[in-house]
């Protein structure tokens, strides 16, 4: 979990000047409506009737998704419309010469925002963080109120091709600076590419906003480079009046640890601000830096480079919600999607389609996850009716920047993602566009590789792209594997990826990264199960058209279902055979596919795979053909069912490690072995569930720090008596909660389901659902309870704890 320390308050060094520097999440305390009432940015609006909340919050997820929302499937079917926030704040007794600034993560979106009825000013694009200078409004009195009103407007639909979420669903923060300050967001660590890592430039802005020029000193604090040197480096600098001045300083370590993905070594930095040469001397200002030292270099030869070593990207696309949870950016939240994804061998995520929360990054630098953060969806032609483009020409350059200033400390970002699938990408406009965005990214920071995801144009022209290409440094090719080859011997010096490839094609896709250099990763779309985009890995009973995601609709699917991982966290069938086709620590498999009511092939669309489970209990009539997959790395292997050999087959590479063998169902045991010639190197086993005996509750962590921020995810199976879990008796579940905590969200991975995740019930899905729970603030056990008719209750506890 983050902390959020507050700086010491510390003696000024002129007497005109109050020294003081803090950071204060402001995420409790709110009041939200749903709707637009007039006069709401008034300070004496009487919001006493709205509802309490504490942000991040999401308001569309929390409703049923109805056939006639204006979202339609692109969101989900869920609710959007207009939202009002209100929150007092409180900043006692300061100094005039103090700047207050109000800063928020991200508000989906068309966010106004006052102070005390001024109105600050407003923010278009829901995606990239914006703050305002809220200083000449507040009142600094002793028990003086202020009040920040926040007006959110999501009703212009559909405005994304995803489900966005709606409300301020990521952090605000109050920052007090002093007048004399270090930006915090101006300071980073770049290392060169083909540079050693320990050698880096390191980058930070010193601001005056008195009327007086100022002398200051600032120490560099890096615990590396001072028991190297045994001693920290103090620099000289002269500011004028109103001035600020950019520091930008080449710094070699003899020795250090750099940032990688296996290994995701973090360094801390402090820069104090001092008014004396002498470092004992009481400072104005205090900025603490995390970074990693890694680089990043592209080689058409050896392809990518981390730290001069070439790194295969296993690559996955990940939108921002997190299933019942909805868009809501908690930190815990996003800390267990990075495990989730490192757990299913994933290394490398590409933020499809738009910038990620601060918390997601600052977990794949802790977890040593790859990204290529991606800023835009789309550019001056429209997509959806309603999206940015009508505005992108007058945003870009600001949001583009805005995301850079807060993304370029993280070294977990390894290429900057320009855009995808853009509908300029055959015209004139869009190759001008290309090179100003590339500018724009390279003036800014010369540190990561541009990239740009593009598809075809259509049968034979496919190298009219060549120029948008041109402006960037690794071309994404989404569901073009087969251009590599040409295009290389075409290109020789083109790096290239899949930016997009089907997860159908994992083996396909995989191979092309293994025999080829200049092809440096595969991003499967997608590596997480997602709301909106509904239906688009649906798959469909045969004599049944197989329609794309956008023909026609598709209610009541509320969710895409083509990730490697479903809604509440669970690992598919496809996830681990993708693994097995990466190489990347499993070895064996077994899955059963769900057999269709005639026993012909499932329709499929091409963001889709037969739907399987790992079980094999099946309300069919015995002896009913099942398909059965073996997915593995040993050179054979052999399928048993209740103790008789079925079956062996090779699965090697030329069999694409995969197997499938038609096996006459009978309750019982199913059993996989993996074989190296005649020996059993492994074995896999699954057994039929008798009927529902109980309900099992596991928590994913047994013991949280206590606080708002803190949330703890349940994991719910319905199980017979030997445990195992029973995947076709679905029923309907309640929970309570007893001690320090609330229930925010229930749900299961049923992409169709209609269910209300804010409710504090719902059934299962293949015998499985998900419990969350919120910190109420106070430390004590929390029971969690789980009744179902005719089961007996079943409780767990979690304990919050003190930090």
């Amino acid at each position: 979990m983050r902390r959020f320390p507050s700086l010491l308050l510390v003696l000024c060094f002129s007497p005109s000047i109050l020294v003081a520097s803090e950071r204060v999440l402001l995420d409790e305390g709110w009041r939200f409506q749903l709707a637009d009432p007039a006069d709401a940015q008034l300070p004496g609006f009487d919001d006493a009737a709205w509802r309490r909340v504490d942000l991040p919050h999401d308001w569309s997820v929390e409703a049923s998704p109805q056939n006639d929302a204006a979202s339609e499937g692109h969101g989900g079917y869920h609710q959007t419309g207009v939202g009002w926030y209100r929150r007092p704040l409180e900043v006692g007794e300061t100094s005039l010469k103090s700047i207050y600034r109000l800063e928020f993560d991200g508000v989906y979106q068309n966010a106004e925002v006052w102070v005390n009825g001024h109105r600050l000013g407003e923010h278009l694009y829901g995606y990239t963080p914006f703050s305002f200078d809220i200083t000449p409004y507040l009142k600094t009195r002793s028990n003086a109120s202020n009040v920040i009103a926040v007006r959110v407007d999501n009703s212009d639909q559909p405005n994304c091709r995803w489900y966005s979420g709606s409300g301020i669903y990521r952090h605000v923060w109050l920052r007090k600076l002093p007048p004399v300050h270090i930006e915090p967001a101006s300071v980073w660590c770049e290392n060169k590419p083909h540079e050693p890592f320990s050698d880096f430039h390191l980058h930070y802005t010193v601001i005056n906003s008195t009327d007086m020029d100022q002398i200051v000193y600032v120490e560099e604090s890096l615990p590396e480079q001072a028991s190297q040197s045994g001693k920290n480096r103090v620099h000289k600098l002269r500011i004028g009046a109103g001035k600020k001045v950019d520091v930008h300083r080449p710094i070699r370590l003899g020795s250090a640890r750099s940032w990688s993905a296996e290994f995701p070594h973090l360094q801390q930095l402090q820069l104090r601000l001092l008014t004396q040469e002498d470092a004992a001397s009481d400072a104005m200002d205090v900025v603490d830096h995390t970074f990693g030292l890694r680089s990043v270099a592209i080689d058409p030869q050896r392809g990518l480079l981390l730290n001069g070593e070439p790194i295969v990207l296993f690559g996955g696309n990940v939108h921002h919600d997190h299933g019942p949870l909805g868009a809501a950016s908690l930190d815990i939240a996003e800390a267990r999607r990075v495990r989730l994804l490192k757990q299913a061998g994933f290394n490398a995520v590409r933020t499809s389609h738009n910038p990620p929360s601060d918390a997601f990054l600052d977990e794949c630098d802790r977890q040593g996850l790859l990204v290529i953060d991606e800023f835009f969806d789309n550019w001056a032609k429209s997509k959806v009716n309603r999206d940015y483009g009508p505005h992108f020409e007058g945003i870009w350059r600001d949001e583009l920047l805005a995301t850079m200033d807060r993304d370029r400390r993280h070294p977990s970002v390894v290429m900057w993602s320009i855009g995808n699938e853009v509908y300029e990408r055959g015209d004139e406009s869009g190759q001008r566009l290309a090179q100003e965005l590339a500018q724009c990214v390279r003036e800014h920071d010369q540190s990561r590789p541009v990239t740009i995801g593009l598809n075809g144009l259509g049968e034979g022209n496919w190298d009219r792209l060549d120029p948008m290409f041109g402006a960037v440094d690794v071309c994404g090719y989404n569901y073009e594997t087969n251009r590599y080859e040409t295009d290389h011997r075409r290109l020789p010096m083109r790096v290239m990826y899949a930016s997009e490839s089907y997860p159908k094609d994992a083996h396909e896709s995989f191979a092309a990264v293994e025999s080829q250099p200049h092809v440096i990763g595969d991003f499967v779309w997608s590596a997480i199960d997602y709301l909106g985009e509904a239906g688009i890995g649906r798959v469909f009973p045969p004599g049944e058209e197989a329609r794309r995601h956008w023909e026609g609709t598709h209610f009541p699917w509320r969710a895409a279902a083509c990730g490697d991982i479903d809604l509440i966290g669970h690992r598919k069938p496809i996830s681990h055979y993708r693994n097995i086709v990466w190489d990347r620590g499993e070895r064996l498999y077994l899955a059963v596919e769900e057999p269709t009511a005639n026993g012909d092939p499932w329709q499929l669309t091409p963001w889709a795979v037969e739907p399987c489970l790992d079980s094999w209990t099946w309300s069919v009539p015995e002896k009913t053909m099942l398909t059965v997959h073996a997915y593995s790395r040993y050179p054979q292997v052999r399928l048993q069912l209740n103790g008789r050999i079925i079956g062996e087959a090779s699965t090697g590479q030329a069999e694409e490690f995969h197997a499938s063998f038609r096996v006459p169902y009978e309750p019982g045991e199913l059993v996989l072995e993996g074989m190296q010639q005649t020996a059993v190197n492994q074995r896999i086993k699954l057994a039929t569930a008798g009927e529902t005996a109980s309900i099992d509750l596991e928590p994913e962590q047994g013991t949280i720090a206590a606080g708002r921020q803190s949330i703890a995810f349940i994991n719910v199976r319905l199980v017979d008596e030997q445990g195992t879990t029973q995947p076709v008796e679905d029923r309907q579940l309640e929970f309570s909660v007893a001690g320090p905590a609330e229930i925010v969200a229930t749900g299961n991975a049923d992409p169709t389901s209609r269910h209300a995740y804010a409710n504090s019930g719902c059934p299962t899905y293949q015998g499985h659902a998900l419990a969350v729970l919120r910190s109420t603030g106070e430390v004590g056990a929390v029971t969690l309870t789980a009744r179902c008719e005719g089961l007996p209750e079943a409780d767990c506890k979690v304990e919050f704890t003190k930090e």
